[in-house]
């Protein structure tokens, strides 16, 4: 997904894109490589 700027404005469209891949399993280890201010890591930390 190519975005440049804040993505906390998506995170439910992030969670929904990763739900329907089957990516969001426990066990998985999610890695944000391109965290900048770490909105999306601290979303999916829970």
């Amino acid at each position: 997904m190519r975005y440049l700027g804040n993505k906390e404005s998506i995170l439910t469209e992030i969670n929904d894109l990763l739900l329907s891949k089957g990516l969001l399993k426990e066990g998985y280890t999610f890695f944000d490589a391109f965290c900048g201010s770490g909105s999306v890591a601290d979303y999916f930390k829970p």
